[in-house]
């Protein structure tokens, strides 16, 4: 097994940065999609598209829709990594969504692809000074997969990031993240190959770290097909 890198260049309120709006266009091979377009409640409950969320987005009481945001708001002591699953197995996907954090400290933007349990996952994270790949391999945390890339989002900032998996035996990993009033870089900003094939299918959804008195917001979340 081995990697081989390459890489281009109580509900809280969030703050009142503008939502991006929900596209109403036909997206191509569609498979899950949440726009977070309901009333006001406890959990993630049904995306948009009907689908059940499941894992910690209707479990933990920390998960709510408000002002037409998922969200999740940590009061608890220290942090925690939470898993918000959308949908059923896939082999080659991509994950888009738009998502903000008001603190970086102990929390992150995370969002995963072939996942089986909250121990085996591909995922992408952007955290205060870097987007990057990880490969969760155990309950201890895996790999990194790749060199990250450095990247300084702001605070209540919406930032959109693309997440594809696809492959069997040698299976490539891509991302890149802008922020959401903004037109979407052209091109993959990390890229990485692992030659190990232990994951060739899973679920998608979203996987951010969150400390305490911190507030997630998601404005939308989708997953398509791709052709590797």
């Amino acid at each position: 097994a081995g990697t081989t890198i390459s890489q281009t260049p109580t509900t809280k309120k969030s703050a009142t940065t503008p939502r991006s709006s929900p596209t109403t266009q036909t997206i191509p091979g569609l498979l899950e999609q949440d726009t977070f377009n309901r009333p006001g409640q406890t959990l993630w409950g049904t995306a948009s598209d009907g689908t059940r969320w499941s894992g910690d987005a209707n479990t933990s009481t920390d998960f709510s829709i408000s002002n037409q945001r998922g969200q999740i708001y940590r009061t608890t002591n220290g942090h925690s990594l939470y898993s918000a699953i959308l949908g059923t197995t896939h082999s080659d996907a991509e994950i888009q969504f738009t998502a903000m954090l008001d603190s970086f400290n102990n929390s992150h933007i995370g969002a995963m692809l072939r996942y089986t349990d909250d121990n085996h996952y591909y995922k992408v994270l952007l955290d205060g000074q870097s987007l990057h790949f990880l490969k969760r391999l155990n309950p201890q945390q895996g790999p990194t997969i790749g060199q990250p890339i450095s990247y300084s989002p702001q605070l209540q900032i919406l930032y959109t990031i693309r997440f594809r998996v696809s492959g069997a035996t040698n299976i490539t990993l891509q991302a890149k993240a802008w922020p959401a009033n903004t037109t979407e870089p052209s091109g993959w900003m990390i890229a990485a190959n692992d030659t190990d094939p232990t994951y060739q299918t899973g679920q998608g959804g979203l996987r951010p770290q969150v400390n305490q008195n911190v507030t997630l917001s998601v404005t939308a979340f989708q997953m398509t097909s791709v052709t590797s």
